[in-house]
């Protein structure tokens, strides 16, 4: 039986992917299934990717890392395909989308929304309230405009006996963990993983729950060295993700102003809407010295009237990063939610060039500064250090590249323009 996949798709929907064995194009995504022998000692089995480049017949290069900072390349023998299906998951219900009409009472997701005003977007999921079968729209619960049906799928529940006939069987477990990663160390988020799938494992009878897997997971939990670093990984890519949505969200909270009617906003791409439909612009204020971001909402037509407000403000044992507050401080301007990731997104445990660190022991104890190169060789046990540019140390000693451990460090700013690992998206000014 093919097993399957569930991952959140681009509108933002838990989807279930096939896994294929076969050769991947440029933009799909992967899924890695070799061990760590096969992955040069790097443990990256079941991380997913997506597909950027063919390297000749028998290797692909995908949108993640070595450990050394290298591009990450797959043989065809290390990965499977995931193909998406029909079938998607919304609030612990199973769902297979059919292009029809729908009818009143059931959901439907929207799959490619045109006019919307910002009431809903790709990704959404409603409730029809009125079907008036000849004129190619619906109404719906959640707000008062016609949605085409170009733009939508019916949402068609799978019953206990279609579900058991033609769900693929899966060699995947569920683990339902909560980790504050904020506060927790590298080794006590490996062990409440451990102890969760541990417990999971404990409701199988033979595979996975046989002898060899128990081994694994206790050597795990014991060899905290090796898999610390694992674990800072995963937590930096963590950071990564909540980034990349942070900067996403600049831009995916603005409303589409193609067809509004007041020419002053006709066409603009930089407009929000508040609960009360006015179109504003967000203008930032960005105080690194005190660690906070201010967004303030000006009026589109008049720009010298404000209406809203929002502040994000980072702990001073946080790493402050402008991106995240900027999201922050704009949701709260907007009066939205603010997503829990951006208030917990954990610590950065990976050091790169742009980023803003401070020395906490060593020679350089307590300067601070941006770091301008990584790993150099061309100083002793350079592999293991950095070079940071430190302006007051210029002044008095003639020279502002001050060398130091990684370990000495603890980043304070990963903002960072230079990061490559980063996408930049035009910010709002």
């Amino acid at each position: 039986m093919t097993n399957v996949t569930i991952l959140t798709d681009d509108s933002g929907v838990k989807r279930e992917y096939f896994e294929v064995e076969r050769g991947a194009n440029v933009g799909e995504r992967v899924k890695i299934i070799a061990d760590a022998g096969v992955m040069l000692g790097e443990y990256r089995k079941g991380e997913v990717y997506t597909v950027t480049k063919l390297d000749g017949s028998f290797f692909i290069y995908v949108d993640g890392k070595w450990g050394d900072g290298t591009t990450l390349n797959l043989s065809h023998d290390d990965y499977v395909v995931l193909e998406p299906t029909d079938i998607i998951h919304v609030d612990g219900v199973r769902y297979r989308e059919e292009e029809r009409e729908a009818k009143v009472g059931e959901r439907i997701l929207i799959v490619a929304a045109e006019v919307t005003g910002g009431l809903y977007d790709n990704g959404s999921v409603l409730t029809v309230k009125v079907a008036p079968n000849t004129l190619g729209f619906v109404y719906v619960n959640e707000h008062g405009l016609a949605v085409l049906y170009r733009e939508y799928v019916v949402m068609t529940p799978l019953t206990d006996s279609l579900t058991k006939s033609t769900e693929p069987a899966t060699n995947n477990i569920t683990v339902n963990l909560t980790i504050n990663v904020a506060s927790s160390s590298p080794s006590e988020i490996l062990k409440a993983i451990v102890d969760s799938v541990q417990a999971e494992l404990v409701k199988f009878v033979g595979a996975p729950n046989d002898g060899e897997t128990r081994d694994k997971m206790a050597e795990a939990s014991i060899k905290t060295g090796i898999d610390t670093t694992a674990v800072g990984r995963a937590l930096q890519k963590m950071r990564d993700n909540v980034v990349e949505r942070a900067k996403a969200d600049l831009v995916e909270l603005r409303s589409d102003m193609s067809n509004v009617r007041n020419p002053h906003l006709r066409g603009r791409d930089d407009i929000y809407l508040t609960h009360g439909h006015t179109g504003v612009i967000a203008e930032f204020i960005v105080n690194k010295e005190k660690r906070t971001v201010v967004c303030l909402l000006r009026n589109a037509v008049f720009p010298e009237m404000i209406s809203g407000r929002g502040i994000a403000k980072c702990s001073p044992d946080d790493c402050f990063n402008v991106h995240i507050g900027k999201a922050i401080a704009l949701r709260r301007a907007l009066e939205l939610d603010v997503p829990t990731e951006y208030l917990t997104a954990p610590q950065p445990t990976e050091v790169r060039v742009g980023d803003v660190v401070k020395a906490i022991d060593g020679v350089h104890d307590g300067a601070s500064g941006i770091v301008e190169s990584v790993g150099d060789t061309s100083f002793i046990n350079g592999a293991n250090g950095l070079v940071f540019r430190n302006a007051e140390y210029e002044n008095l000693k003639g020279y502002s590249g001050c060398w130091t451990y990684l370990k000495n460090v603890k980043i304070i700013d990963d903002s960072n323009p230079q990061s490559a690992y980063v996408s930049e998206v035009t910010a709002v000014a």
